[in-house]
């Protein structure tokens, strides 16, 4: 518990961060569906997926990171 706390306090302060740039989002990357059904729950960031699901999005240009993009 004490770990999601963490990322938790991380998350607002890039959100506080990218609040200063009108396209600023923050994308969360799980390890697992499971792991990312539970960031969606804990509604931890803009954007969540499993990391396979992003790369091979990015890998075939279904999506682009602009630049600045923050990744957790």
């Amino acid at each position: 518990m004490e770990a999601l706390a963490t990322i938790v306090t991380i998350i607002r302060a890039v959100r506080s961060f990218q609040s200063q740039t009108p396209d600023g989002r923050v994308p969360w990357l799980a390890a697992s569906d499971t792991s990312a059904a539970s960031a969606r729950d804990a509604d931890l960031a803009d954007a969540i997926t499993t990391i396979c699901h992003a790369h091979r999005q990015v890998s075939q240009h279904q999506r682009a990171m602009p630049p600045g993009t923050i990744v957790v």
